[in-house]
């Protein structure tokens, strides 16, 4: 391996070992809480390592900086900390920073603009909402959005002064370099297919242009009347077919970076991809300016008071990035395939429950906003953050399991190294799959294990089975065990996105209500058992009052009756 690869490496060891700790000192600062206050058993959670390898020796990241020679790792820890600064209640400055020098060293990452924008505006908006409802006028509210807009923007325009500075100084113009950031004229789909949507509508347009050059004879061959075949109507739908069926695209499958376009259906442009991924995106953006505005107009517990809760319990930050990453691998314009990387990278992170919290009081803080605090998983092993948000081991396993299959045909197909990272993955399974770090019950379903075991076989057919048993053919379509990886992982991939895309549009229409915005069964559950015990406490309560007064009813009425009964209300008095 590359020493500057593995030196690259170590950013990220670094940022994931210190959020994979600190998450599990909260867990377990939570869970002991839950403990003394719960007489249920809380769920195990597995040791700090398991998290930072799941998010350090990714196979992915494997696959793709260390046999595939780039240099990722120091982007995701970039990532990484900006989304857990952006999830503390002051962390707003460094989550500026951190995102600002992460879109300026890769600008793939500038989808998540919109996010990070309206989770600060929000910030800004409830430092204004709290100094009015503190008995400030406009005034004072418009300086108090000030007070953190303003280092904000300084903040984000250093970072990016520096980072483009030398070039607007020895370049007359920026074009070129814009040019080359944002090279539209590659075309829609990359040259391997990314397990996306449009590799599904490319898939598609394939199929149905093969189906129409076969059919196209045939349908011109039908015996219709003379009558039926000289309308207006026949001869269009008899033109159409023919120019259907002659178009062959512009090489969808040849393997090379260019200018495509579809041989049937109509093909996107790069607004229209913006324009998917922003519809996508919007529950998370509402959630993220939602949730910015009702961590910031929170009032503190150092004034004595507890910050009540917001109208609606919003996601986490971490949430919100990686679903909005998800969505612009789905929906994006000429996304490459290595560009899910960050969102396993944050799913991996998510899966034992991630930081919400810069400290012991925020910590408090954010238990009393959200009810019961723990944000654990469901008791189905499912994986819920108690907001209708998936998250847990299978959460994570059934997105990886697609999404790392597709990182394969990246590799050269020499034996040596498929093998090895085909290895990677089925070691990435089955340390999933392990009990000592799923603590649910069961840990994975048939149709999960059963997905596994398909995809080991696709790629055994894929590289053996295909240029072995038809060699004539496997020459004539070399593109043919690329394009099927694609096509099986993107429906994995996309069935994993539409899913979370239902769970974040759910949250977003209902809010708090039901399962959509987000009381967890296991906060009814605590609730229930609150409400019991407040209603048996204040029938003792009740109980001893009424003792108390007939006691001293009777000692009133008649004292040598109480002086005969001294044993019988001694007893009373101590209850009450």
């Amino acid at each position: 391996m590359r020493l500057s690869a593995v030196a690259a490496d170590l950013a990220l060891a670094a940022v994931a070992w210190r959020l994979t700790t600190s998450t599990k000192s909260a867990k377990g600062a939570r869970t002991a809480r839950a403990t003394a206050t719960s007489p249920s058993p809380s769920r195990s959670s597995p040791p700090p390592w398991v998290p930072f390898l799941l998010v350090f020796a990714s196979p992915g990241l494997l696959i793709v900086d260390s046999i595939h020679f780039q240099y990722n790792a120091p982007l995701l820890a970039l990532l990484l900390l900006a989304v857990s600064a952006a999830q503390r209640r002051r962390g707003d400055l460094a989550a500026a920073a951190a995102f600002a020098a992460l879109v300026c060293s890769k600008h793939l990452f500038a989808c998540l603009g919109p996010l990070f924008a309206l989770h600060l505006l929000g910030r800004c908006l409830g430092r204004g909402r709290a100094a009015l409802d503190a008995g400030g006028g406009v005034a004072a509210a418009v300086a108090a959005s000030a007070s953190l807009a303003t280092p904000l923007a300084a903040v984000v325009a250093a970072v990016v002064a520096v980072a483009f500075g030398p070039f607007a100084l020895s370049m007359p113009s920026l074009a070129p370099l814009l040019g080359r950031l944002f090279p539209f004229g590659r075309g829609l789909l990359h040259a391997y297919w990314a397990a996306n949507a449009w590799a599904l509508v490319a898939g598609a347009d394939v199929a149905l242009s093969a189906a129409l050059r076969a059919l196209a004879p045939r349908v011109g061959a039908l015996p219709l009347p003379a009558a039926i075949k000289a309308t207006a109507a026949a001869r269009a739908s008899s033109s159409l077919l023919s120019s259907l069926a002659g178009r062959r695209g512009s090489g969808l499958a040849s393997g090379l970076v260019q200018q495509t376009e579809f041989a049937v259906l109509p093909t996107p442009g790069a607004g229209t991809a913006a324009l998917c991924v922003l519809l996508a995106q919007a529950p998370a953006l509402l959630s993220a300016l939602r949730s910015g505005f009702a961590s910031a107009s929170a009032p503190g517990r150092r004034g004595g008071r507890s910050p009540p809760p917001p109208p609606a319990r919003t996601p986490s930050f971490a949430a919100a990035a990686q679903y909005c990453l998800l969505c612009s691998f789905v929906w994006g314009y000429h996304v490459h395939e290595k560009a899910i990387l960050p969102v396993l990278a944050l799913a991996a992170w998510r899966a034992f429950g991630e930081s919400d919290e810069g400290g012991e009081e925020e910590e408090e803080e954010q238990e009393e906003r959200d009810g019961n605090g723990n944000g654990d998983d469901g008791d189905d092993g499912n994986g819920n953050d108690g907001r209708g948000i998936a998250r847990g081991p299978r959460a994570y396993f059934r997105l990886s399991l697609p999404a790392l299959h597709a990182l394969l045909p990246l590799l050269a197909p020499a034996p040596a190294e498929r093998a090895t990272a085909f290895l990677l993955l089925v070691a990435h399974a089955l340390f999933l799959f392990s009990e000592a770090i799923g603590g649910v019950s069961p840990p994975f379903s048939p149709l999960e294990r059963a997905a596994a075991v398909f995809l080991g076989s696709l790629e055994v057919a894929c590289v053996a089975a295909w240029p072995l048993a038809l060699p004539r053919l496997a020459a004539r379509l070399p593109f043919a065990p690329l394009a099927l990886t694609s096509l099986v992982c993107a429906v994995g991939v996309c069935g994993c996105w539409l899913a979370d895309a239902l769970r974040w549009w759910r949250v977003a229409l209902m809010g708090g209500v039901g399962g959509g915005g987000g009381r967890g069964r296991n906060e009814d559950k605590e609730e229930t058992k609150s409400a019991a015990a407040a209603t048996s406490k204040e029938a003792v309560a009740a109980t001893a009052a009424a003792s108390t007064r007939k006691a001293k009813t009777a000692t009133s009425a008649s004292p040598s009756l109480a002086a005969r009964r001294p044993r019988r209300a001694a007893p009373a008095a101590a209850k009450a």
